[in-house]
């Protein structure tokens, strides 16, 4: 049997469909294997359950300290005493 953590096919529009692996289950095509089907496609239970648990297990990763801190030295004055000025592009 095809063993990959990778989400198959027919898991697209699943909110536990994380793109590189599923958010429950190491190996989602064992689920689809079933005659009804992955138990937590489009399961609004499992998604919310799925969300609370990585609420809680937040980690402040480096990038997003490093972007704090960008921020934070955007608004300290310059030694010739003018601020920093952000130039941002058209969305």
């Amino acid at each position: 049997m095809h063993r990959s953590s990778k989400p198959v096919r027919k898991c697209n529009g699943c909110g536990l469909n994380l793109r590189d692996e599923c958010g429950v289950y190491e190996n989602p095509h064992a689920q689809w294997q079933r005659r009804n089907g992955c138990p937590g496609y489009m399961n609004d239970k499992m998604l919310q359950e799925y969300q609370e648990r990585t609420a809680k297990h937040k980690v402040n990763t480096r990038k997003t300290k490093r972007k704090e801190a960008a921020k934070n030295r955007r608004d300290e004055p310059h030694h010739d005493g003018d601020r920093h000025v952000m130039i941002s592009t058209v969305q």
